[in-house]
Formats: structure tokens, sequence, C-alpha cells
């Protein structure tokens, strides 16, 4: 028969309460960054984009 021991069980717990930690402050950072990404990690072809957008308007 298997048997989880309470400290498997417990170490699991944290380390998904950790993962979703961490998604929770990404999410934050991105709502309070006010733009669609926070960073270019988040969408490297959106950021790319908005470069070359970014630098025709400059360039106008």
């Amino acid at each position: 028969m298997l048997r989880i021991s309470p400290t498997a069980a417990s170490l699991t717990a944290q380390r998904y309460m950790g993962l979703t930690q961490r998604a929770t402050e990404k999410s934050m950072k991105d709502l309070a960054s006010g733009t669609r990404f926070s960073s270019p990690g988040s969408d490297p072809a959106g950021a790319a984009i908005a470069e070359q957008i970014e630098g025709q308007v400059r360039s106008q």
C-alpha cells in the first residue's frame, strides 16, 4: 500500500503555494505597469513590434 507522509504532502503544498505566489506577483506587476506587458519576456513578439512602432514615431 502506498502511503504519503505528512512531510511529503506539506512539501508539495509549499511548492504549489510558491508557484502561485510568483504567478500572483507577476500578474500584479503586469496590472500595475498599465501596459499590455511589463517586460519583453512577457511577449517577445509584441515587444519587437512596439519597438518598431516607437522608432517610426520618433523618426517622424
